[in-house]
């Protein structure tokens, strides 16, 4: 019993929580030993694993926990990070598109996207998830901030930022967050007072709208479906040069080296990796002129 006492002590003041994980559960897990933030400082931005096949996930070398198949694991999911701060992934199998999360809990967050009523809101990854199915999406936690109760929201947001920068030059338009800075507005919930008065800023004579009146078509364009066949943009591929125009992805290709295409970067992305001030490359964008007699920036891919 004292050493059970001195056990409990020793993890209380180290901050750590030790884990054993059953390799033969069939859930491809990763064993880990510690949950303390030293050893949540590693980098993920080091060299990703190699892929050697078609659409498995790259991870970053510090991963915790891989479940190949979130259907078939759903129950481990939802258990396993229970009041535990956490940074995951979610990767389809069959298009190679990844979505990197953070959760103050990591059971309750991740129940979340296997509930209908969660998943019909609008969001790319909710989307995906619908349109491929649970069995067809692995589930990656990448890294465990520490205990619900003591990590701070500017610590784990920091760290959802690191792998963010990670994916977006890991998988380049191949992630599914569509505003990618962690903590952005897109998961922001806006009080009752901010809502009232939303609704109530723009009634009457203040709203652009008040006296005008509206033709039959425009009424008609307004209310009409738009949803599926009935969409003008259904069935319609966007290409890898759409993407990039609209999400503001930059081109980098290494002239020294046949021009060999370094990657797909967002601005932000793209001025922290090549050490350029956001001036410079919006300069060296639309000049074309290279950057240290190596770089090249483009907005669309190069066709020399």
């Amino acid at each position: 019993m004292l050493l059970v006492a001195i056990h409990t002590l020793l993890q209380t003041f180290l901050g750590s929580v030790f884990y054993t994980v059953d390799n033969n559960s069939g859930n491809n897990i990763v064993e880990f030993s510690s949950l303390s933030k030293e050893s949540s400082k590693n980098n993920p931005n080091q060299e990703p694993k190699e892929n050697s096949e078609n659409k498995t996930p790259i991870l970053p070398p510090t991963y915790i926990k891989l479940y190949k198949d979130a259907q078939e694991s759903r129950l481990n999911i939802i258990k396993d990070f229970k009041e535990k701060t956490i940074i995951y992934m979610w990767f389809n199998k069959i298009t190679g598109k990844v979505y990197i999360g953070s959760a103050v809990d990591g059971s309750k967050r991740l129940s979340t996207y296997f509930q209908y009523s969660i998943l019909r809101k609008k969001s790319l990854i909710y989307n995906n998830i619908l349109k491929y199915g649970h069995n067809n999406f692995s589930v990656v936690i990448l890294e465990v901030c520490g205990e619900t109760r003591i990590v701070t929201k500017d610590f784990y947001l920091e760290r959802e930022q690191l792998f963010i920068d990670w994916a977006l030059k890991t998988y380049g338009l191949n992630v599914l967050n569509i505003l990618r800075v962690a903590g952005s507005s897109l998961d922001y919930k806006h009080t009752k007072e901010d809502l009232l008065k939303m609704s109530t800023i723009k009634l009457g004579n203040q709203n652009p709208m008040y006296g005008k009146l509206k033709s039959t078509e425009f009424i008609l364009q307004g209310t009409r479906d738009k949803t599926g066949s009935n969409n003008p943009q259904f069935g319609r591929a966007k290409t890898d040069t759409f993407l990039a125009k609209t999400r503001k992805m930059i081109y980098v290709y290494d002239v020294t080296n046949n021009y060999k295409l370094l990657g797909v970067y967002p601005t932000v992305v793209c001025t922290r990796t090549f050490n350029i001030g956001y001036a410079l490359l919006i300069k060296r964008l639309n000049d074309g002129l290279l950057y240290k007699n190596k770089y090249f920036f483009s907005r669309e891919p190069y066709n020399g």
